[in-house]
């Protein structure tokens, strides 16, 4: 009765009565947003963002309540905000998707990086992108590098462990901390990258 009455005041917009109602409910928003992870390969989701959406999920549930439909708002509230957060979700995993897939396009683009190094004829005539990507791979390790080019060479996470002789879950955390070092490195936020010791 106290929650039907309190959404009542929130239909009205009473001030200060969403508060509230937000209050009861975050620790079903808390347990919502937590079935989720935040950390995607080296791709943050912003959790502020998923409790945000939580929140406006809410509010419009409010809205759309029907009480005499047999369902407690409780139970309502709690679809409409899994829904609301799995499609927000869904957007932030399509994004490191897509990023993901552009960076290994521009570290498969090469036939082999080590002809850069060898070949001052190609150094010359690559474009301004490709000389940055080489300007990053001379900051890298020489196994950093050696990755690198089996992989431009479209090796397999597990080809590339065998080549090498190291798990491929070293290959992994390399490759990601490779690409991420990249995307900082694009955007001017460090010079120099520093060497991956994973």
């Amino acid at each position: 009765m106290e929650e039907v009455i309190l959404l009542e005041r929130c239909r009205s917009h009473e001030e200060g009565a969403f508060e509230e109602l937000l209050e009861n409910y975050g620790g079903m928003i808390r347990r919502i947003v937590g079935h989720y992870p935040v950390q995607i390969g080296d791709y943050t989701i912003p959790k502020e963002d998923l409790f945000q959406e939580a929140s406006l999920a809410l509010y419009d549930a409010v809205k759309q309540y029907v009480p005499d439909k047999g369902m407690k708002f409780s139970s309502f509230a709690y679809l409409v905000m899994r829904r609301r957060i799995q499609h927000k979700y869904s957007g932030y995993i399509a994004v490191y998707k897509r990023e993901a897939a552009s960076l290994d396009n521009e570290f498969r683009g090469f036939d082999s990086i080590s002809a850069f190094f060898e070949d001052p004829l190609e150094r010359h005539e690559m474009d301004e992108k490709k000389r940055v990507l080489y300007r990053f791979i001379r900051t890298l390790t020489e196994e950093d590098r050696k990755i690198l080019e089996l992989r431009s060479r479209a090796y397999a996470y597990k080809e590339i462990a065998e080549e090498l002789s190291v798990p491929v879950k070293r290959v992994d955390n390399k490759i990601a901390r490779m690409k991420k070092m990249y995307r900082r490195y694009q955007s001017g936020l460090t010079k120099t990258p520093e060497h991956s010791t994973i």
